[in-house]
């Protein structure tokens, strides 16, 4: 707390900032790391209140394990069950209640500012498995619940397992020789889920009984249903343990009349199991196997419509074992998770695209053209293609199977608000 003071009073009083909020912290582990330095004990030592107008944003971290191997190497699959379990994540989501409301009474955003399957890196066969994409989904989500307003995953080395994405393992020019990670299609798929509207609210449906192998959230925007995304953890490929969701608006005990769109729009997330790495896709679409990403969905997307049944109010939306479900309830919610039809297409190059091919440029016109100045230079923006007009302003301050076993052929039942 005084390295805090001190630190904050150099920055108050330094007339190089102008903006003196621009701090985050304290950005504490799990209490078993240290029972003296946690989020709860910071609170009630004045934490907030101390430091308000220099911090901007509440932040914490949280690993459900390490490999760090500091009493003996772990088996990971002994583990693996603990990674397809939304009851355990909620008990972790769980010790964050209480200091979430403190934050928000506040008035600051509280980030899980660096996350992931496990510490030093993830266990091999977990954290790049496509049993950890679904888990990764499901933590954000449920934090997301408790008012955190973002998760982010950390990205270590080139022999990390837990990677969103890894370069090639030399330095190859070639396009196509990256790795993408289970957890990346995780960032896709809570952002389609939440969409553009900056207005979404997200609700632990308690799915199936609370049932803790098929978890399941609804997004509502202006107080109405607009998205639903199911989990099914259980692994078994032959469909002995695929589910029926049966999705209702109002009904059930809700105390509101049963009603039901005409149709859905689906889309899934889906590998032929937990253990599988490589090439999973979402909405029939890949990023690849290993060392043949760049970082672009190959395939045609699919979305599948399901039409609902007018006198039940239900709409049944099939969930294979395992595979994860995202469900627009209007066709206004699926465009508005959708990007624009007049988005800047990318390409290898900016000149062309190629099935293989190396990039590159006149040495010459290199010489006469790199580096515009260093840290003096002119401020272009970005060098990302289609992002010019906004890299400008980037460089400003930046904005910040047991139980389901007994249900083969189970059907849900989910009635939530309208």
């Amino acid at each position: 707390m005084d390295e805090w003071g001190r630190l904050s009073s150099q920055l108050a009083t330094n007339p190089a900032y102008t903006n003196h909020q621009i701090l985050m912290g304290p950005s504490t582990c799990c209490e078993s790391s240290n029972a003296d330095w946690t989020a709860m004990g910071l609170i009630g030592a004045g934490y907030l209140q101390r430091f308000a107008s220099e911090l901007k944003i509440i932040t914490v971290q949280r690993y459900p394990d390490n490999n760090c191997e500091l009493n003996g190497a772990e088996n990971p699959q002994l583990l693996f069950a603990n990674y397809l379990s939304h009851a355990q994540l909620s008990e972790h989501a769980a010790e964050y209640i209480e200091f979430s409301r403190a934050v928000q009474a506040a008035g600051k955003p509280l980030y899980m500012f660096e996350t992931n399957t496990a510490a030093c890196g993830g266990f091999p066969g977990i954290s790049d498995s496509f049993g950890a994409g679904l888990w990764a989904t499901d933590w954000a989500l449920k934090l997301a619940t408790i008012n955190f307003s973002s998760t982010l995953l950390h990205v270590g080395g080139q022999g990390d397992y837990y990677n969103p994405f890894t370069p090639p393992p030399t330095n190859q020019s070639t396009f196509r020789q990256w790795t993408t990670g289970s957890v990346y299609y995780t960032a896709l798929i809570t952002a389609e889920l939440f969409g553009k509207s900056g207005k979404s609210r997200i609700i632990d449906l308690n799915a199936n009984g609370g049932e803790n192998l098929t978890p399941g959230y609804v997004v509502y925007e202006d107080d109405q249903p607009t998205r639903v995304l199911l989990i099914n953890y259980v692994d078994d490929a032959s469909g002995g343990h695929d589910i029926i969701a049966r999705i209702q608006i109002g009904g059930g005990d809700t105390l509101q009349p049963a009603s039901s769109p005409p149709q859905v729009r689906v889309k899934y997330f889906e590998a032929p199991s937990v253990s599988f790495k490589g090439n999973m896709t979402w909405a029939g679409q890949t990023l690849g196997n290993h060392f043949e990403s760049d970082g672009r969905l190959k395939g045609d997307e699919v979305i599948h419509t399901i039409q609902c049944n007018a006198e039940t109010n239900q709409c049944s939306v099939p969930l294979k074992a395992p595979s994860l479900a995202l469900i627009f309830l209007t066709d206004e919610a699926l465009q508005n998770s959708s990007p624009p039809q007049d988005a800047t297409a990318s390409f290898e190059t900016s000149f062309r695209t190629r099935v293989r091919h190396t990039a590159t440029i006149d040495q010459a016109v290199l010489s006469t053209s790199n580096d515009r100045g260093g840290s003096n230079g002119h401020r272009v923006g970005s060098t990302s293609f289609g992002s010019i007009g906004n890299g400008v302003i980037g460089l400003g301050v930046p904005g910040m199977g047991a139980l389901v076993g007994l249900f083969m052929g189970a059907i849900m039942v989910m009635n939530f608000r309208g």
